[in-house]
């Protein structure tokens, strides 16, 4: 995509959203936010020097859901490409059987939480079953509603913004309250995800060598290993914001080298 074509997809926010949200094309949509994560930089420092709060927030905020983005898409891939080692090395009824178990735990997690199964994982399925199927991976699904998640969020606490600045403050208050709302929402979806991860799945089974062997053959034979290396991109660009604190900075090489995390809006 030319790069007239990425300034004019950024500017114009709706277009930008649908486009982040719903391109299941990891690569273009990574390089798509490494490069808004750099002009949202610049625009930031750009806010600051003019004191324009209502820009410099309005701009935090897009830096932080888009970085949580490349986070989410990775990690998606990863499921994914650690599959396919499975099934390269492994038989199909270990596969199988490794699958259910994760499916099993997944289901067993959220029992317990049945509105946000209803909220999120169902409606998550059908808007994104084109991502490669869910690929018979239960937490592919979980992260895709934890995707969903955090775009209302983000969605929300934008409107919230606008309308504090705007001086429309009761309704402001109304859709901070919505955003605070789904955050604990999302709080579970992520500790939920994080717990029965492919990776980890793979490593309380195999042991850390065999995953260590199988993470290999997948950043060679598939695409994960390109993705990582955007994300990692995505993080160096987020962390050269104007308002990144050293704290903050500190925690990049953990970041970019961990297989799982949380990335809360």
């Amino acid at each position: 995509m030319p790069r007239i074509h990425l300034r004019q997809a950024i500017q114009d926010e709706s277009s930008f959203r649908h486009f982040v949200l719903t391109n299941p094309k990891h690569g273009v949509v990574l390089r798509l936010v490494r490069w808004a994560l750099v002009d949202l930089a610049k625009r930031i420092g750009s806010a600051i020097r003019a004191h324009d709060l209502a820009a410099k927030q309005s701009l935090l905020l897009k830096t932080k859901y888009l970085a949580a983005e490349a986070h989410d898409r990775t990690y998606i891939r990863q499921e994914h490409a650690l599959k396919q080692a499975l099934e390269h090395f492994y038989d199909a009824h270990t596969v199988e059987h490794l699958l259910a178990a994760q499916a099993h735990s997944i289901q067993a997690a959220l029992r317990q939480h049945k509105d946000i199964t209803r909220r999120w994982l169902h409606p998550s399925s059908a808007t994104f079953s084109n991502w490669q199927g869910l690929n018979g991976n239960a937490n592919v699904s979980v992260a895709l509603s934890l995707r969903s998640c955090r775009f209302r969020i983000f969605e929300l606490t934008s409107e919230a913004q606008s309308l504090y600045h705007t001086g429309h403050r009761n309704q402001c208050w109304d859709f901070k309250h919505q955003a605070d709302s789904i955050r604990s929402d999302l709080a579970i979806l992520a500790d939920v995800m994080n717990a029965n991860s492919t990776y980890k799945l793979l490593r309380e089974y195999f042991g850390q060598k065999e995953i260590s062997r199988l993470l290999e053959w997948a950043r060679s034979n598939t695409y994960l290993g390109t993705l990582e290396r955007l994300h990692k991109e995505c993080l160096i660009a987020k962390f050269k914001c104007p308002l990144e604190t050293r704290g903050s900075r500190s925690k990049l090489a953990t970041r970019t080298g961990a297989h799982s995390g949380k990335e809360n809006s």
